[in-house]
């Protein structure tokens, strides 16, 4: 439940972009456009010293492949900031601080712009500009409206229908799919959503559900049994929501939608390997129109570069023969710039040093000794303990934001230590774990809960540093930030 809220949070913030337009001109339908995507903005005059900043944390999805990205916004002494980056379609991020916390645009090859200011009384004044003419009013109301409206109705309704259809998962599919409908219809009549508010609405809701219910494998196969009779008849209903429209991109989950259909036990696609880009669509064509009512080349691009992607996520470059196949293949060539680009990250990767990740079994010793355990191991070295799981959005973030000091300390006697428990499926984990490295340990959940209660914490991440004797020297839940790391870290070194 806490990986599904975490995917519906994000859908609401991505979702913002719903109440952007005046009017009933429906926006442009989305492309994969590559480009260089700027958001500045100032924090000025009369700011209370409790709400000073140094930095925002954003997140946001890239187009293609749909992996959240997780980063850091500096602001400047005179409370300006900048943010670049590379990014193949329009994205809409959420930004968090103390002082704002909203969702931004972010458009290839333009600049948008936030500008916070606080007058004379100490009121705080909002103003946003960007080429599509979201204000911060509107994504303000669609954060409420989404967070209260659509996720309290999504799990109350799957909740109380689940049980119901237990041997017949196509009619849940139809109930699911009538209530997504049905919310959509009220969502729109109870808010006068306008035609353009409606149409990215009905598919940031299409989404959310498709990727947290419909395509859910832990949950379906928990809760029904598929044969080849009922599989086909679960699937067909997914006909009726459009999977190859266009609009899906703007949600921020066309890519995790293809993911997920690639990945499904029951469509059992076959992995793509040096078969051309059209050899295997053609091989898969029964599979895809088990779902999908028309064929059309965003979609069948989307499933191909997913496919290559899925491979680079279990640390297997892309061949040769494979390069050329997607050099040939692709008309639009950013799906050719992402898939080089990722295998080139992949490749460097795998280049550092053989002792980058390493999975540890759990020592054998009685649980009220299994810290000391795996702590000994690392005697000589100040050890990062960091208590996370997959579905932890602040554990992915913090994460990211920690890779720096992970590279100043590669050759400092620092051991980063990783510890999560079975919250996180292990077949997310072990490919997770491929992009962080470190020494991972997966322990059971009598294990994970005792070392929880005796070092008292209830809440990921949270990160224990012992010194080189193996003291406990700091404990944090929630990431401190780089620059406290780093001085927790120096002072255990000392």
């Amino acid at each position: 439940m806490k990986q599904i809220f975490f995917y519906f949070l994000l859908a609401a913030m991505f979702s913002f972009f719903i109440s952007c337009a005046k009017n009933d001109n429906l926006l442009p339908v989305p492309k994969i456009d590559y480009g260089m995507a700027v958001l500045q903005g100032k924090i000025s005059r009369n700011i209370p010293d409790s709400l000073k900043i140094k930095s925002f944390e954003i997140v946001y999805f890239t187009a293609i492949c749909s992996e959240p990205v997780f980063d850091e916004i500096l602001v400047n002494a005179d409370g300006t900031f900048s943010y670049s980056v590379d990014l193949y379609a329009i994205t809409i991020a959420s930004v968090k601080s103390s002082i704002y916390s909203n969702s931004i645009v972010l458009i290839p090859n333009d600049t948008s712009e936030i500008n916070i200011l606080y007058d004379d009384k100490g009121e705080k004044h909002i103003t946003m500009k960007n080429s599509l003419g979201l204000t911060s009013e509107n994504m303000d109301k669609w954060y409420k409206v989404f967070v209260n409206l659509i996720y309290s109705d999504a799990v109350k309704y799957q909740d109380s229908i689940t049980n119901t259809f237990t041997n017949a998962p196509d009619i849940f599919a139809k109930k699911i799919i009538e209530n997504i409908n049905n919310v959509i219809d009220t969502m729109s009549d109870n808010r006068n959503l306008n035609k353009t508010e409606k149409i990215l609405f009905e598919y940031c809701a299409k989404s959310m559900y498709l990727c947290n219910v419909l395509l859910e494998s832990d949950f379906l196969h928990k809760h029904f049994s598929f044969n080849d009779k009922n599989s086909s008849a679960y699937f067909a209903e997914l006909k009726k929501i459009d999977l190859s429209n266009a609009y899906y991109i703007y949600s921020g989950w066309y890519g995790k939608m293809a993911q997920m259909l690639l990945e499904d036990s029951i469509l059992n696609f076959p992995k793509i390997a040096e078969t051309t880009p059209e050899q295997w669509l053609k091989n898969s064509n029964e599979k895809i129109l088990m779902f999908l009512q028309n064929r059309n080349t965003l979609f069948d691009n989307m499933l191909v570069a997913n496919a290559y992607y899925l491979q680079l996520k279990k640390r297997q470059l892309l061949t040769q023969i494979q390069k050329q196949n997607i050099k040939s293949y692709f008309e639009n060539k950013n799906y050719v710039q992402f898939l080089n680009n990722e295998n080139n990250t992949l490749e460097e990767l795998l280049q550092k040093d053989t002792n980058y990740l390493k999975i540890n079994e759990t020592p054998p010793v009685d649980k009220t000794k299994l810290m000391d355990a795996i702590i000994v191991k690392y005697t000589g070295n100040v050890v990062v303990v960091d208590f996370w799981a997959t579905w932890c959005a602040p554990c992915q973030r913090a994460m990211q934001l920690i890779e720096d000091i992970k590279k100043d300390y590669a050759n400092k006697n620092v051991k980063f230590v990783y510890i999560t428990n079975p919250s996180s499926p292990k077949d997310q984990w072990e490919m997770k774990i491929r992009g962080i490295g470190g020494e991972q340990y997966f322990l059971n959940t009598i294990q994970y809960n005792y070392i929880s209660a005796l070092y008292e914490f209830d809440a990921i991440p949270t990160y224990l540093i012992f010194d080189k004797k193996g003291k406990l020297s700091q404990k944090f839940t929630g990431y401190p930030g780089n620059e406290t790391m780093q001085e927790v870290i120096e002072k255990a070194m000392k």
